[in-house]
């Protein structure tokens, strides 16, 4: 797997890298756990400025509880690879946008970074 550099090629590598977990239910779920886990104290949900960026956490969040990790109901279907692709890819374009426009319109280089960290150790290892 490939570590991204900053947000803006996190997005771009995410198709890619999420691809190598897929079909497996329990590493996808796993591996969106860690990142919305990861996300989510960094864009505190009172701060404005991290709406943008930070709003992408609630469909990922009930995308994590959708999949099926284990049992006879086990649970992956494309349409749910397509959705994690989807968030994830738009979270880190809105966290490069918000990145570039600086802390008083957007998220600051430490948020930027530590999202970038999420990305990394979810996808990226």
């Amino acid at each position: 797997m490939t570590m991204a550099t900053n947000l803006q090629e996190a997005a771009y590598l995410t198709y890619d890298q999420i691809a190598i977990l897929f079909p497996d239910a329990t590493a996808l779920q796993a591996a969106l756990d860690d990142f919305v886990t990861a996300a989510d104290p960094v864009l505190p949900d009172d701060i404005p400025n991290n709406h943008p960026v930070g709003n992408w956490l609630i469909p990922l969040a009930t995308l994590r509880l959708l999949i099926t990790p284990s049992g006879p109901n086990a649970n992956c279907p494309q349409l749910f690879f397509d959705q994690m692709v989807d968030g994830v890819s738009k979270m880190c374009w809105a966290g490069r946008r918000a990145q570039l426009a600086g802390a008083a319109t957007g998220i600051t280089g430490a948020q930027a970074t530590a999202l970038l960290a999420a990305w990394n150790t979810a996808f990226g290892t």
